[in-house]
Order: structure tokens, then C-alpha cells, then sequence
């Protein structure tokens, strides 16, 4: 399953294809996909798609089953989509708008983040140096660490899942969080409750929970990040809200 990342520039959804494990569509029509330096019969299913950047210099960033995140760029003649391998170690993956923020969950439970500057997609995601890693546990209180397993960004705020369903956030979400400068540990659901899926708009957040004794049985769907549409100008915006 994977989510569409949609603005004036690209509009792109992702399905299972013949030739390829999958089809990525722009404006409604199949794009052909030059890969580089990657066999096809090593191309595994699409999990994740995220645009990223502004419609000059952005890009769309491509999550794959075995942990390979691919940069990957609409060319001139916007029938043919360029791939590009960038690492193999990621989980997870999410662009943060407002803060022109990148954040990728690594196999080892670990957070990164980069800045995506105005030199675009392709100079910045493969800077080695640009990469930051996050700290949930900067006084060691937990002596195992803490395992990211999940990324979730609105248009101003993060939220992170560990392994263990607690919940940390970063950025801001309304009169709900603020917490700038480093990821802080925040409950943001009942307990006695497991997260199953959480989505994120521009301005709110929305979790599907479910007792821990329900949710063992509960089929945990992929994530599917929703993007809500820019509100029209001279509309009153509502304050972040997370819903559950």
C-alpha cells in the first residue's frame, strides 16, 4: 500500500503493475520508470511514496518492501520517472512541509533528519554530512534505547511510534505539542490502548487504537499518509488537533 503525494506540479498514485511491481501514474498516465543500477529482477513492491520540495526543485522520494529508499525525478518530458538508489537501511519515511524537513526511520530503530534547502531534492538528499541523528532518550533513562518504528508528519509537526506503541512528538500541533528542538515523549492516546495506524492532514492528526486485547486481533492496514488539500485563502484555520 502506498500513499499519493499530490500538488500543482505532480500528481502521482502507485499500483501494481506487469513488467514492474508497480506503476507510478502522472496525471493519470503510466510513467516509465528508467532505474539506475538496479537489476529487474531485484526491484521488490512499492511501500511508500512521498513528494518533497517545492514544483521547481522537488522530488518524490520512493519507499521499497526490502528497506531501499529511491530518489526519483519527473523529467522534461514528464512520461519517464529517473531512480536513483539513496540507502538500504530505512523503515520508514515522511517530509515535513513547514519545516522543509525529511525524516527516515532506520532498520536499527534509529531517526534521521535532513533540510531540504532551496538547492532541491538531488543535492541535498545525497549530501552524506546533512544527515542528523535524533536522540528520544538524550539521559539514557531506558537502559534497551528506544526503537523507532513509525514517522508521521503534518504540515508543522512529527509524531514518532516505537516498537513499544509509546508515542514521542516533535514540531508543533496547536495548543497539543510543542517541542522544537528535540523529539519529546508525549501519551496521545487512552491507556489500556494499542495504536494500530495513524494518519496525518496539515493541521491534525488521526489515530486508530484499539484495546490491547482487541487489537491482537485486528489487522493492522499499512500506512496510507492522507494529505489533506491547502485551505483556499480567506478561510479561518482550525488548531492542530489529534483525534482518535
Amino acid at each position: 500500500m502506498c500513499s499519493a503525494a499530490n500538488d500543482k506540479a505532480m500528481k502521482v498514485a502507485v499500483t501494481p503493475g506487469d513488467d514492474e511491481s508497480f506503476i507510478i501514474y502522472h496525471d493519470g498516465k503510466a510513467l516509465q520508470l528508467h532505474w539506475k543500477g538496479v537489476p529487474p529482477l531485484t526491484r521488490p513492491p512499492a511501500l511508500r511514496i512521498c513528494r518533497i520540495g517545492d514544483a521547481d526543485r522537488g522530488g518524490v522520494l520512493l519507499l521499497t518492501t526490502d528497506h531501499s529508499l529511491y530518489s526519483a525525478q519527473l523529467q522534461t518530458n514528464r512520461s519517464s520517472l529517473d531512480l536513483t538508489l539513496l540507502r538500504t537501511d530505512v523503515v520508514d519515511v515522511d517530509y515535513c512541509s513547514g519545516s522543509l524537513e525529511l525524516f527516515v526511520v532506520l532498520a536499527n530503530g534509529s531517526v534521521q533528519r535532513q533540510f531540504i534547502t532551496c538547492l532541491g531534492l538531488d543535492r541535498d538528499v545525497h549530501h552524506p554530512h546533512a544527515w542528523q541523528t535524533l536522540s528520544f532518550d538524550p539521559v539514557e533513562i531506558i537502559d534497551e534505547g528506544v526503537r523507532i518504528r513509525r514517522v508521521c508528519c503534518s504540515a508543522q509537526g512529527v509524531v514518532f511510534v516505537s516498537a513499544n506503541g509509546e508515542t514521542y512528538v516533535m514540531g508543533s500541533c496547536g495548543e497539543v505539542f510543542k517541542a522544537k528542538l528535540q523529539p519529546r515523549h508525549m501519551r496521545l492516546y487512552e491507556e489500556g490502548k494499542e495504536l494500530l495506524d495513524l494518519a496525518a492532514g496539515n493541521e491534525h492528526f488521526v489515530m486508530l487504537v484499539a484495546p490491547y486485547n482487541l487489537a491482537d486481533d485486528v489487522l493492522q492496514f499499512p500506512l496510507t499518509i492522507a494529505r489533506r488539500s491547502p485551505i483556499p485563502a480567506g478561510q479561518n484555520r482550525t488548531p492542530c488537533k489529534i483525534r482518535t
